[in-house]
């Protein structure tokens, strides 16, 4: 049976943050370059400073900003215990109704919850409707990751709900699977890096800089590069950069690797830059780049940067890294939580040039790594199929 598709699929693109995270920048990344649907982003009211991460949407036409749903606060969904579900769960129905009776969602075609947040209340609001609602993982479907109380209901509402899901790596999807439904329809689409060029490496005999592109946050591996990196190089020129900001009320921890890296006794070989716009400068300045989150990274999009870079690469063995890194070939893969096993790959790599520079060229080879304007292309094919399904199920 045949469905009219006679104008561009509406989206309703949900996010609960304008914080300078991984999925509101793969989120930003994906609207910039909509080509075959027509996009709308509905994002927190409130901020003092605009509309945060999200602030360049203004100046593109085709893309409508509705600042309406309300600032979530960090942390909401961690811990257990009735009270603080039935605050989580109140908070979400009452931004589920201003979500369903906004004119935002009374013309979309489908709504794309882009974090496990909104797609909770997204779940919601789209109860009793013929919106087509995706959910877009990017998170591991874990209460370590979402929390008890965003797991519980992610699981149970969420995903149960979902039309149609969309997995940054084959590791994300997997560990949602047993909460979907058999008709639920499944991509697995790498999230945009931000740049496009994949330009021969750039490489240093020596090494010079060993970085990490990742937001401040306990468990993104700052303390671990910290120990490994003191082990091998304390007391030399070499430095260590960390690229990232401390959003989601993390500011705390930041002081807490300042402390850290005093006690190491590298203080003075230690740079914190902060959240960073131009990534690709700061890693085309490092020698060594690293990943080394203490859980399973759902896909690391520090990884496909610093492969599309060229650079010499050290990820864990775990999650999303594991299915883009080729231990020997592209990059060197270490035990996850290991600092005695990340500082051996340091070790290595320090005293082999030659393999720095092998790796380095296998990186910048890793084949499978789109452009964002492909990327986007496929997320609009997907939202435009999952419609499809269901308005004919609708009609069988």
């Amino acid at each position: 049976m045949s469905v009219a598709t006679d104008r561009p699929v509406n989206v309703l693109h949900l996010d609960h943050s304008t914080e300078p995270g991984g999925a509101e920048l793969a989120l930003l990344r994906i609207v910039t370059h909509a080509a075959n649907w027509s996009p709308s982003v509905r994002i927190p009211d409130g901020q003092r400073d605009g509309n945060g991460v999200f602030d360049s949407l203004a100046s593109i036409p085709a893309i409508t900003v509705i600042a309406h749903g309300k600032k979530q606060k960090p942390g909401a969904s961690q811990g257990a215990g009735v009270l603080r579900m039935v605050r989580f769960a109140t908070d979400a129905l009452r931004e589920s109704t201003r979500l369903k009776f906004s004119k935002g969602f009374v013309k979309a075609d489908v709504v794309h919850a882009n974090t496990s947040r909104s797609a909770v209340y997204g779940a919601v609001a789209c109860l009793l409707t013929n919106k087509t609602f995706v959910v877009h993982l990017r998170d591991m479907t874990s209460k370590d990751s979402l929390g008890s109380i965003g797991y519980a209901l992610f699981t149970r509402l969420a995903l149960r709900r979902a039309d149609g899901v969309i997995a940054n790596s084959r590791a994300t999807l997997a560990s949602a699977v047993p909460h979907l439904r058999i008709r639920t329809t499944r991509a697995v689409i790498a999230s945009p890096i931000g740049f496009d060029d994949r330009e021969a490496p750039l490489f240093s005999a020596d090494v010079k800089t060993v970085g990490m592109v990742a937001r401040i946050d306990s468990w993104k591996g700052h303390v671990l590069v910290m120990e490994a990196f003191s082990t091998v190089f304390r007391g030399t020129h070499t430095r260590l950069v960390f690229a990232g900001g401390a959003a989601f009320g993390k500011e705390a921890i930041l002081d807490e690797l300042r402390e850290r890296a005093r006690k190491l006794g590298i203080t003075d070989q230690v740079d914190f830059l902060g959240h960073v716009t131009d990534v690709r400068t700061v890693i085309d300045g490092l020698d060594i780049c690293i990943q080394a989150s203490t859980r399973p990274e759902p896909l690391g999009q520090n990884v496909l940067q610093y492969l599309a870079a060229g650079k010499t690469v050290i990820a864990v063995n775990a999650g999303g890294p594991a299915e883009w890194v080729d231990s020997g070939t592209n990059g060197l893969l270490f035990e996850i939580d290991s600092a005695t096993a990340l500082a051996q790959a340091l070790g290595v790599l320090n005293g082999d040039s030659a393999l720095r520079h092998k790796l380095a060229v296998g990186a910048s080879e890793t084949e499978g790594i789109g452009t964002d304007a492909e990327i986007a292309s496929a997320h609009g094919e997907f939202f435009i199929r999952t419609r499809l399904r269901r308005q004919v199920g609708e009609r069988l």
